[in-house]
């Protein structure tokens, strides 16, 4: 079967010439000029490789690998930029990207490094298992367990305990959380997160466990001991 790759670009000339590249080498290639567009076909989807610009319109590369990564997405991620330096490419891979090259890039180069990740995703397509004190999350199969105990998650629920736990000990605040669990970039009226926080607290406090997610009152919230 074809891998697939979804080319994420906002340059026609590059986007369209990677389409055309890629094509020619067998994979099956989707483009999208947007990232927002781009994130949203990748979570219906589940690309096996997906080539990223940093530079993008309204939402940012580096925002999009925070999504992929945050929702549990574990394509293959190589993100390109422009901006040449190790800072970029640093915030790239900090971010979740599995690997990182500067534009103008030979295009043999960028085929021999989709080749070599997609060889690695057969080996480690599993996520890292995040521990914090008793309790431990599977980013691939999704499961969550206290004190070796199963509990249950729905979507949404895992989706924020992950993004918790990729944060350990930091405060989030809301407008973060917002972002990056549910993608609103804007403050809305609601108590969207204090019903979820709830239900997360209620399921991983059962049977007298203690309190892992704590209110730091006026700004938001901690994953803490």
């Amino acid at each position: 079967m074809k891998s697939q790759i979804f080319v994420i670009e906002n340059d026609e000339k590059y986007a369209l010439t990677l389409v055309d590249e890629l094509s020619l080498e067998g994979y099956q290639v989707s483009l999208f000029y947007e990232g927002l567009r781009g994130f949203i076909n990748t979570q219906e989807q589940h690309p096996d490789l997906v080539i990223l610009s940093y530079e993008l319109p309204n939402v940012s590369g580096l925002e999009v690998i925070r999504k992929l990564r945050a929702s549990g997405g574990i394509a293959q991620i190589i993100l390109t930029s422009t901006i040449a330096n190790s800072q970029v490419c640093r915030l790239g891979l900090d971010a979740g990207a599995n690997d990182y090259i500067a534009k103008p890039f030979a295009m043999a180069e960028l085929l021999a490094r989709v080749r070599a990740r997609l060889r690695r995703a057969q080996y480690d397509g599993r996520l890292p298992i995040l521990k914090f004190s008793d309790l431990t999350l599977d980013q691939t199969s999704r499961e969550c367990h206290r004190r070796q105990e199963l509990i249950p998650l729905t979507t949404r629920e895992f989706e924020l305990l992950n993004y918790f736990m990729q944060h350990p000990q930091i405060v989030l605040t809301r407008q973060q959380i917002l972002r990056s669990v549910w993608g609103y970039t804007f403050e809305i009226a609601s108590n969207i997160i204090d019903v979820y926080i709830f239900s997360l607290r209620r399921k991983l406090e059962a049977k007298h466990r203690s309190r892992l997610i704590h209110t730091v009152r006026g700004v938001g919230y901690m994953l803490s001991k």
